[in-house]
């Protein structure tokens, strides 16, 4: 008879902090917050080493230089200081020190985090052929810049036009632009409208003529939103 398989004792991984937060936003904040946590305890492991050699090696009180009558009746004397309260002293501040370490150090973590976050835009701006060409050699080599080539008298470059407001707003580590076709190549053929072309670090990666071609006849935002998606267009860090 076959053998039937083990049931898996293994606990189910528990979320990483109590959050509301769900989907991609949700993921990587509790993501930074955990590699934010798991570097303090490292270099708090490593201070607490050091606190432990530096007790291991504070020179101890000898019982020879304690007077008789300090032994005898537990009373204080000038000879040798007593160590305890001392010690205490020590930890206490030690325990000060740590809650400023590590108060310094989830700041310093918080600022370096912060400015390593993808610039936000969220919107669809109008921009002449120069600042076009100036933006595909500027904007930042982890974002993607939209180029909506457009001529308002075709009803599909409308129509995408609307599209590509709302869909800005919901996809805001892409720069979205749209340029008057006609105002960049005056020799452009207009048959090819709508065009969206699609930029990473200076280079073209999509060219996307006749764009609406390929979406149904009343498309909006979940439409379009999905054709750039599916290009990689999307808002996590890294891809």
């Amino acid at each position: 008879n076959p053998t039937s398989p083990k049931a898996s004792t293994k606990q189910p991984q528990q979320p990483l902090r109590p959050s509301g937060n769900t989907g991609v936003k949700g993921v990587l904040a509790d993501y930074r917050e955990a590699q934010q946590d798991e570097q303090l305890r490292r270099e708090e492991g490593r201070l607490e080493s050091l606190r432990a050699f530096d007790r291991a090696t504070r020179p101890a009180v000898r019982a020879e230089c304690i007077p008789d009558d300090i032994n005898n009746k537990g009373g204080n004397g000038d000879d040798c200081g007593s160590d305890g309260d001392s010690n205490g002293d020590l930890d206490d501040g030690d325990d000060d020190f740590l809650k400023q370490f590590r108060s310094q150090r989830l700041a310093q973590l918080q600022s370096t985090a912060a400015s390593n976050l993808l610039p936000t835009f969220g919107s669809l701006s109008s921009v002449p052929p120069d600042e076009y060409a100036q933006l595909v050699d500027d904007i930042d080599s982890r974002v993607y810049l939209i180029v909506h080539l457009f001529e308002s008298t075709i009803q599909e470059c409308r129509m995408l036009h609307s599209a590509l407001e709302k869909v800005a707003t919901c996809m805001n580590h892409a720069k979205f632009v749209e340029v008057e076709a006609l105002e960049a190549n005056p020799n452009m053929d207009t048959i090819c409208l709508p065009a969206v072309l699609v930029y990473r670090a200076g280079e073209l990666t999509h060219n996307l003529v006749r764009f609406t071609d390929e979406l149904p006849r009343g498309f909006g935002v979940d439409e379009v939103r999905e054709v750039l998606e599916g290009l990689g267009v999307v808002n996590l860090i890294g891809n």
